[in-house]
Order: structure tokens, then C-alpha cells, then sequence
């Protein structure tokens, strides 16, 4: 018998690349996940994997199973959500996917008390992990609300994306004998010539906004390593090893979270658009559940957003921590097109 689940482990394996990482992205065991897709493959007649110690490849059964898989997954995930329209109580799950930088910049511990407080029914998990992930999960339903940069110009065709009000300056981090830490902003150009600099992780909205400002520039970088947390990358660039390029929120401490070293320079970038653009994705091909909506509806920038101050100017921070950076004003934002899902 051909299950929804079994689908779900076809289009994990596919969009994770093996076996093991999509029994962890579905949180089984790798030998029940391959158990279920032996049996999908025993009642389907065909195989689906080509499977070697170093790759797994669909066979071209497997290429024309996978697109009504996903059509089929998303064509279920609508039904439930559907049903749980008709009935007046929100309740549910809701799975939220959250970025480093949008944890950072929200205060996602009244977030989730305020929504708690008005619909105490829905189960609320948050996971987290790269923007890049997050938003590929809202087409395997793995989450239903990625709260993540943009990346580029506009979202992924799969996907819908809501700003939360205002743009996230980049500063580039350095320590204070640094050769450009008495300057009032700096360039990529300068940076580059001055010494090494401090990566985040690959494929990152991040770190394809510094490559493309770099390219933009016409300027090479030497990067002396890749981290995958931005706390670390303040950190290293305390010591004068390199400089990083981080989003302003991380040069400071509050929302209780542990800031960074003191006595580092954040200096304003002079690059055009040296800015994050955060906020709320979530999938266009499916209609939001009841949850969803009910997250956005509680939603408010100036409650939740850290730093928030309407019609503030688009500053960025300078001189030597701690000194939140002064936020950008609110985009306009056409609420009648985009706050409705």
C-alpha cells in the first residue's frame, strides 16, 4: 500500500542527496526510512534509487514519481489545511523554521508568548537553521513560516515573502589597532587591501551578499576561514586575525543574549545596498492554515522587532561596542497584498 509518508521519504532523499540526512530531516531511523522505501519500490514495481557508496541517483522511474509526489504531498498538506479552516478554534501545529539573523533581530520569546496567549491550542515548534533550508522545507511542508533574509531581489517562485518592516545593516567587525578602525565607514575595497576576512557559511544569504557586493566592486577577498555561527565570526575578528561582515543586530547585547567581545569597531559599510532584507516566507502554492495566519495577525514590528523605532533613518552603527545600530525606517509595505496569506 502506497502511503503519504513514503512520499515524503522520496522527496527527502531527493532534496537532501542520501538516505541518512533525509531519516534525520523526517526524524527516523535511516533503516526504517530505507525499509519504506523498499516497500514503496516492492508494491510500485520499479526502483526508484540508484544507489552506490557515494551517491544516490533517482532512475527514471523514480525521475517520474517525484513530481506527482510533490503534487500529491502538497495537494494533502492543502486538504488538512483546509479542514482546519472550516472549524472556528485555531488549532494545530504550527512549524517554524528561524534563521540566526532573524532570531537575532526578533524577540521571539514574546512572539511566542503573545500567540500562546491568544491561541493556546496550537503546538508551536521552532527549528533552526540556514534561510537557504528553512525555505526549501516550506515545499516539503517540513515547516509552514520560515522567518529568514531574502535572498536576492525576490523570493524563490515556491514562495511568498512578507518584510517584517525594516532592512538589517551589514557592519563589517574588526578589532580596535586595526589599521581602518579610526575611519567613520569603510569599503569592501579597503577591507580587501587591508588584510583576510571572516566567512559565514556557504550558500548563505550572507555570504552571497558580501560575494555579490565583492563582485559588484570589483574586489577579491581573502577569506581566512568559514564559520557557521555569526557570534564566532565577532568573536574571531575581536582578536585582529580578519574582519567580518555581519548584520549590525550581532554587535550588540540584548534580548539577553550573550554579546560580543568589548572593545571591537563596527563600521558602517559604503557599499549600495549593505543591508538584509528579513522576514516572513512561507509557501505560494499551498493556502495558509489558520495558524499561519493567526502568527502574522500577532505579529508587530514594534512589540517584536528589537531596536524598532518608526521612521528612523537608515544609520548604521560606528565607534566602539556595545552601540546598537540605528534601524532603518519602516518599508512601505502595501498591507493589503502581503499581510493577508
Amino acid at each position: 500500500m502506497l502511503t503519504e509518508r513514503q512520499l515524503e521519504y522520496v522527496v527527502a532523499i531527493v532534496e537532501t542527496g542520501t538516505f541518512t540526512a533525509a531519516a534525520e530531516r523526517c526524524h527516523v531511523a535511516q533503516s526504517a526510512l530505507s525499509h519504506q522505501v523498499s516497500s514503496l519500490e516492492r508494491h510500485l514495481r520499479a526502483r526508484l534509487f540508484e544507489r552506490s557508496s557515494r551517491s544516490v541517483r533517482l532512475t527514471a522511474a523514480g525521475q517520474s514519481l517525484l513530481p506527482v509526489a510533490r503534487r500529491v504531498l502538497d495537494d494533502m498538506a492543502g486538504i488538512r489545511d483546509e479542514l482546519r479552516s472550516i472549524d472556528p478554534a485555531v488549532r494545530g501545529p504550527l512549524r517554524i523554521g528561524a534563521a540566526q539573523t532573524a532570531v537575532r533581530v526578533l524577540n521571539l520569546p514574546q512572539i511566542l508568548v503573545d500567540y500562546d496567549r491568544q491561541y493556546p491550542e496550537v503546538e508551536v515548534s521552532v527549528a533552526s537553521g540556514a534561510g537557504f533550508e528553512l525555505v526549501s522545507g516550506l515545499r516539503s511542508a517540513e515547516c509552514d513560516i520560515a522567518l529568514a533574509a531574502l535572498d536576492g531581489p525576490a523570493p524563490p517562485p515556491e514562495a511568498r515573502f512578507t518584510p517584517f518592516g525594516r532592512p538589517e545593516p551589514l557592519v563589517a567587525v574588526m578589532s580596535c589597532d586595526h589599521p581602518l578602525a579610526g575611519r567613520e565607514c569603510v569599503r569592501l575595497r579597503e577591507l580587501a587591501a587591508a588584510g583576510r576576512f571572516i566567512d559565514f557559511q556557504p550558500r548563505t544569504t550572507l555570504q552571497n551578499k558580501i560575494r555579490a557586493m565583492a563582485e559588484a566592486a570589483g574586489v577579491e577577498r581573502r577569506v581566512m576561514c568559514e564559520l557557521d555561527a555569526i557570534t564566532e565570526m565577532v568573536r574571531v575578528a575581536a582578536t585582529g586575525a580578519a574582519v567580518a561582515i555581519v548584520p549590525g543586530a550581532f554587535t550588540e547585547d540584548f534580548k539577553g543574549q550573550p554579546g560580543p567581545p568589548d572593545g571591537i569597531r563596527a563600521l558602517p559599510l559604503a557599499e549600495p545596498g549593505a543591508h538584509l532584507t528579513l522576514g516572513f516566507f512561507r509557501n505560494r502554492d499551498r493556502a495558509a492554515s489558520a495558524a499561519v495566519r493567526a502568527f502574522i495577525d500577532v505579529f508587530s514590528a514594534a512589540r517584536h522587532v528589537a531596536g524598532y523605532r518608526p521612521g528612523a533613518d537608515a544609520a548604521t552603527p560606528s565607534g566602539v561596542l556595545p552601540g546598537r545600530p540605528a534601524p532603518a525606517g519602516r518599508s512601505r509595505v502595501d498591507r493589503s497584498s502581503t499581510s493577508r496569506f
